[in-house]
């Protein structure tokens, strides 16, 4: 199974012309400048405000990175809340560390003493995104602890919010040598590497294949998921189901209707800055599905989150006569909207336009401007421009609109009608969106089971990571040098994986070594470790063949051809050259 990737300006096109159908699993990408406010305070000793400017990062392989001035910081998210919106961010264990360091020492500044034993325990950390992906907020919170030397207690808070866009292509230029590569074709499409070697990719299309067309997105109408804002329309789709898929003509479905396309095609359309715009095409699991339009040279590719064939211009590409460039990143014809603003005094018009703006202190909801601090006409849903939300989430964040599960309001939303269950349990989650309660004990930690116990024993803990315990009890923590002393004992982990499991480098010289420790480092620069534990060239195929290493400055798996970046002799007789990108 290939790899999920982050490559940015094409899985989602963030604050541009079409959205592909919502991240799967993850709520977005792109590149937010946060203008942000950061107070801290420790009891005693005094408080620092200041504004500064925060480069968050969103990746939609569920990672991030922050960075301000002077540090920068790496973590995970996982996506929750109204539309996969709400984003809970955990910091990498050496990010977390940095992070507690940078407190320690503000703390130590604001007191005139070492800071250097105070617990710092991140209480939240959440980014959240508008409905249509065009900005994003930001908020993290800390809580220090200490002995009363030089302090007992301090809080620190950074918020703010910014404008979402795509982040910043990066080219790197290498000296891997240009060698052309062909594959007789059947049926060719041809496509062109835009790394830094060049390879022709000949592909054979128009097989019968048994299959059934599938839909853009979760609905079949041709009309549902309109954005809030005119930078973002969702793809819907009209289908239908067959045995039989043809190569697509990519026909003009918005101003010649449905009937513009084959029985197995599908019509692509939605509603963008006043227009409709969209095209015929069918579902693809790879750009190899996808033929070559009759005109112009858009590069072809299977849409990453929408498995429809579509047509790229990103690059400069020239679309197919009659089709528009929409925001210099994909082909599509355009055709009429017509607006429709009946009984809507805000939001979106049905065709990427406004009805108009709510006045401050308002919020738009379901197309009428309604007070923002209240959750009348509101449940279920998050607002960044509200002074408090009305979605799941927000107990965990603390920001409910009083009137949340008032009768008549959102008493019947799952915040409200869900039955927290803390049944023997003291810490740790509640089962619906809030928690326990959380331990007061310093150097205690929370363990799965809902109890707190010293953060320096794994009594309680087997093959589970705390990031707030002063050591660890997963298999991992002897790779990073943080197991808890006991973990291994008798009695406390001693039959848990972490402790049984048996490292195996048998003819390996890098790699995994079965466990969660590694057979070494390829340490020739370009090398990387092939499926096998074998340092092999990173410009290769050889002993690579179906893999994607992101270390690699060349690809071997199947949707290296979808993205560009195969190495050049993936297809040459004897590498790989019976993956489906040769085939």
């Amino acid at each position: 199974m290939a790899q999920v990737r982050t490559r940015f300006g094409i899985a989602v096109l963030v604050g541009l012309a079409v959205s592909l159908i919502a991240s799967q699993g993850h709520a977005a990408s792109g590149l937010a400048p946060i203008d942000a406010s950061v107070t801290f305070k420790v009891k005693g000793c005094g408080k620092l405000s200041s504004d500064t400017t925060v480069q968050l990062t969103l990746a939609d392989a569920g990672t991030w990175s922050a960075s301000g001035e002077e540090d920068g910081f790496t973590g995970t998210y996982v996506a929750g809340g109204k539309g996969g919106r709400t984003l809970t961010l955990t910091f990498d264990p050496s990010s977390l560390a940095a992070f507690q360091a940078l407190l320690r020492g503000e703390a130590g500044t604001l007191c005139g003493a070492p800071a250097d034993s105070a617990v710092v325990t991140v209480k939240k950390a959440r980014a959240k995104l508008n409905k249509t992906g065009t900005s994003a907020s930001l908020l993290v919170k800390a809580s220090l602890a200490a002995d009363g030397n030089p302090f007992k207690k301090g809080k620190y808070t950074l918020k703010g919010n910014g404008p979402l866009g795509p982040v910043p292509t990066t080219t790197t230029t290498s000296t891997v040598p240009t060698t052309t590569s062909t594959t007789p074709p059947t049926s060719s499409t041809t496509s062109t590497s835009t790394t830094t070697s060049s390879t022709t990719s000949t592909t054979t299309v128009g097989s019968s294949t048994t299959s059934t067309t599938t839909p853009v997105s979760s609905t079949t109408s041709t009309t549902t998921g309109s954005s809030s804002t005119t930078t973002t329309t969702v793809l819907t789709t009209s289908t239908t189901s067959t045995t039989s898929i043809t190569p697509p003509g990519y026909g003009d479905c918005v101003n010649g209707g449905p009937d513009a396309c084959t029985p197995a095609e599908t019509c692509l359309s939605a509603p963008f800055e006043g227009d409709t715009v969209g095209m015929c095409t069918i579902p693809c699991a790879a750009a190899e599905d996808c033929p070559a339009p009759s005109s112009g040279n858009p590069r072809v590719g299977c849409g990453p989150n929408a498995p429809a064939c579509l047509l790229f211009c990103d690059g400069g590409e020239t679309c197919p006569d009659g089709m528009a460039c929409l925001g210099g990143m994909l082909c599509f014809f355009t055709g009429p909207c017509t607006p429709n603003c009946d009984g809507r005094t805000c939001g979106d018009d049905g065709c990427g336009l406004s009805c108009g703006d709510c006045a401050s202190g308002t919020v738009c909801a379901d197309g009428q401007c309604v007070a923002g601090d209240s959750c009348v006409g509101r449940c279920d849903t998050f607002d960044e421009f509200a002074s408090c939300q009305c979605d799941s989430p927000c107990v965990g964040a603390g920001d409910c609109c009083s009137d949340i599960c008032d009768p008549g309001v959102c008493d019947g939303q799952d915040i409200c009608t869900c039955v927290p269950d803390c049944t023997e349990r003291f810490c740790g989650l509640d089962g619906c969106f809030g928690t326990c309660g959380e331990c007061l004990t310093v150097g205690d930690v929370c363990t799965p089971a809902g109890q707190c116990a010293p953060g320096d024993s794994c009594v309680g803990r087997c093959d589970s990571f705390d990031e707030t315990a002063s050591c660890q009890c997963d298999a991992g923590c002897f790779v990073g040098g943080d197991c808890c002393a006991d973990v291994c004992d008798v009695g406390v982990c001693d039959t848990a994986p972490v402790c049984t499991c048996v490292p195996d480098c048998t003819e390996r010289v890098c790699g995994s070594d079965g466990c969660a420790g590694s057979c070494g480092d390829c340490l020739t620069v370009g090398d990387v470790c092939s499926p096998a534990g074998q340092c092999v060239s990173g410009t290769s195929c050889l002993g690579r063949c179906g893999t994607f290493d992101e270390n690699a400055l060349c690809q071997c798996d199947d949707e290296c051809g979808t993205f560009g970046d195969c190495c050049v002799d993936l297809c040459d007789p004897g590498v790989c050259d019976g993956l489906p990108p040769c085939a």
